[in-house]
């Protein structure tokens, strides 16, 4: 029997509250994703006034967002509230239609056709896919990723990227909630059940016994990293942004020569591949130039394959700063540069062409991006294309985003099947194998940002780099496809009883 007491609705939407607080953000847990749905489809059916629960769903929604992001968003604060509002807004009439659509259905008391079970998933992942699709902060805040370090669920970026992970979280709310009304007696809503537990149970299957897969002929490589704590980048371009020129390149050159230091330290203990962290070299352009030069010097002394990103800065300030990463090979030719393309809005550099570039080496095809690069899917798919053993990602981040934004990262290596070696300033520097399983984790805040690591290289074979974001379309079309019928279906049942 159903209790629509105010007590039970306001228990129901605290619930979602909390909920929502550990379902996205700085305290994201995998389980809180799916069952904060469920609360809220349960809040908005049983309330008496649709629209007065939505915006009450859209509040709480509002207030959860400003908790669990607060200090991670790459914007003012002023801006991220009303950000937030906008996004609390959107992110809550999944609900609204869905109690909308199937009350219209449902109008006079027939029974609600079992398709219409999929509005709810197919909207939640159209929402998802246009608002984390192909904006400037990229898939950055995108529900998937609550799914982090869930192994089983995060298989299936592989195949259909981010987008299936929505839809199956959506299509388990609404199949808790035909059971939750029907007391849950699973015989009377099994036509709902049996297909949603079918799906799940496969997912889950090839989720586990994915990572498990035995690969042959691995390439081995010995690669590290450093993170300097001596001098802070943000300090640097604080002094910049000041006028303070002296400053700047006072301490920048003390930087770009602590980094030179400590890579040819790397490089006389064995390791193949040195990597510095985004913004290591930074400067004005002629700075940059010399910290390549020796860089390349580095490289061909000690056979070495150095990853050089710089930041360079135009001493005139006429033309705006350039963000690239630099492959050194063991001859001292750089034979990758590439520029980033993700954020530029937000930090005011050039913006890159988004064309991955890929080498060839004797430890396998590697390619590079830089931090925020790694927040597009759909464009880091190339990598996956181009059978890209090692993806190196060079990032700079803070404190309130270090675990969200390494997390993400991990996404990238099972939908493109590549191993990653994450490097970073002020964050989690990591490295992760191609079915994501950490290989090694180094926060930067807990402890020197220092990274050795023997990483077992291969290409796998994935479905995402030739369907792309294929899921997320076809959602957003199949919701339209799916609303158009509902609501000739509701129309019609009203003619016959009429």
């Amino acid at each position: 029997m159903k209790d629509k007491s105010k007590l039970t609705q306001m228990l129901l939407l605290i619930a979602y509250l909390i909920l929502g607080i550990f379902s996205t953000g700085r305290w994201s847990f995998f389980l809180a994703a799916w069952v904060g749905p469920v609360i809220g489809l349960r809040y908005i059916h049983q309330a008496k006034k649709g629209f007065t629960s939505y915006l009450l769903l859209a509040l709480a929604t509002y207030i959860s967002l400003i908790i669990s992001w607060n200090g991670a968003m790459p914007m003012p604060p002023v801006m991220q509230y009303g950000f937030f509002l906008v996004t609390a807004a959107i992110g809550a009439l999944p609900f609204l239609v869905d109690r909308w659509l199937i009350r219209r259905i449902n109008k006079n008391k027939g029974s609600v056709p079992t398709w219409t079970i999929f509005l709810f998933p197919l909207m939640t992942t159209a929402v998802e896919f246009f608002s984390t699709g192909g904006g400037p902060l990229g898939t950055f805040g995108a529900s998937a990723y609550s799914q982090s370090g869930f192994l089983p669920i995060m298989q299936l970026s592989s195949i259909f990227g981010l987008w299936i992970i929505p839809f199956l979280i959506g299509w388990f709310a609404s199949t808790v909630n035909r059971l939750w009304e029907a007391d849950f007696k699973i015989t009377a809503k099994k036509m709902e059940v049996v297909p949603f537990a079918a799906v799940m149970l496969v997912a889950l299957v090839f989720g586990s016994v994915r990572p498990v897969t035995v690969q042959n002929d691995e390439l081995t490589v010995n690669i590290a990293g450093i993170s300097l704590k001596s001098i802070n980048i943000v300090d640097l371009m604080q002094a910049v942004n000041n006028g303070d020129t002296e400053t700047f390149m006072a301490d920048s050159g003390v930087l770009r020569k602590s980094y030179l230091d400590e890579a040819e330290a790397l490089a006389k203990s064995g390791n193949q591949i040195v990597v510095l962290p985004e913004g290591a070299g930074l400067g004005y352009a002629e700075d940059v130039e010399a910290f390549l030069e020796a860089g390349k010097v580095l490289a061909d002394e000690h056979d070495i394959y150095f990853v050089m990103p710089t930041f360079s800065l135009d001493s005139t300030g006429e033309n705006s700063a350039v963000n690239a990463v630099h492959v050194i090979d063991p001859d001292g030719e750089i034979v990758l540069e590439h520029i980033k393309y993700g954020g530029n809005e937000f930090e005011g550099s050039v913006e890159g062409s988004g064309q991955l570039q890929a080498i060839e080496t004797p430890y396998g095809t590697l390619s590079a991006v830089i931090c925020w690069d790694a927040d597009f899917p759909a464009t880091v798919a190339q990598a996956g294309a181009q059978d890209v053993e090692l993806l190196i990602i060079p990032a700079n981040d803070w404190y309130a985003i270090r675990d969200i934004h390494a997390g993400m990262s991990v996404f990238r290596a099972i939908e493109n099947g590549t191993a990653i070696f994450r490097q970073t300033s002020n964050g989690v520097s990591l490295a992760a194998d191609a079915y994501g399983r950490t290989i090694n984790r180094v926060d930067g805040f807990e402890m020197d940002n220092v990274q050795k690591v023997e990483l077992d290289l291969y290409s796998l074979d994935t479905l995402y780099p030739q369907l792309g974001d294929l899921f997320g379309l076809v959602s957003m079309i199949g919701f339209v496809v799916i609303l158009v019928v509902s609501l000739v279906a509701g129309r019609k049942r009203k003619e016959k009883t009429e």
